[in-house]
């Protein structure tokens, strides 16, 4: 509630970006996602060439898709619809970029995501984009494109925790999946000879 109350007064003394994001956010990790839609809907009014309140109103959007239980994918295309403005008034903006992805991969869309990451790579060539693709290319089980963005974000970041747990992730599902085409083909071959 502190953080809440704090924002709020930030964002009465200036209705900036980065105090309504906060605001945003706290309400979100409250629970009241109502309050934090209600903001992000002032933000996007007060600043509506701003791609970042795009994104802020995409990202509560998301939020909400995330947790509806019924499958309802309306909070999900207004997530998107909210990014693809915040990529219009910025086209180089990696927080709607990255926010679209999450999206993207929640509905298990991995082949658009991978593509928009892609297309980001032209402008932002960093460990933080590989590792992202690296984590999508995981998801849809290009283990070789996984292992390849992984290495290309650990040489660009060698410490960087995110790139290590996803080549950590990747090398165990690639080993499992050579030890279970093993495993059929030794089954296949002992049939055969019996």
């Amino acid at each position: 509630m502190e953080a809440i109350n704090a924002f709020k007064r930030a964002w009465g003394l200036k209705r900036g970006i980065l105090a309504c994001k906060g605001l945003v956010q706290a309400f979100l990790k409250d629970g009241n996602a109502g309050q934090a839609k209600g903001f992000a809907r002032d933000a996007r009014s007060n600043m509506p060439d701003s791609a970042d309140s795009w994104v802020l109103l995409g990202s509560v959007y998301a939020h909400l898709g995330q947790k509806d239980r019924h499958g309802n994918s309306e909070n999900f295309e207004k997530a998107k619809r909210a990014f693809r403005k915040a990529l219009t008034l910025d086209p180089l903006s990696m927080d709607a970029t990255y926010q679209t992805v999450n999206v993207l991969v929640f509905e298990k869309a991995f082949v658009p995501a991978i593509e928009l990451l892609k297309k980001s790579l032209g402008h932002c060539n960093d460990h933080v984009i590989h590792t992202e693709l690296a984590k999508v290319y995981i998801r849809n089980a290009d283990y070789g494109l996984a292992i390849e963005h992984c290495q290309h974000a650990l040489a660009y970041s060698p410490q960087y925790e995110d790139a290590k747990e996803a080549f950590n992730n990747q090398w165990r599902q690639q080993c499992l999946r050579i030890l279970f085409d093993n495993i059929i083909m030794i089954t296949f071959n002992y049939n055969l000879n019996q």
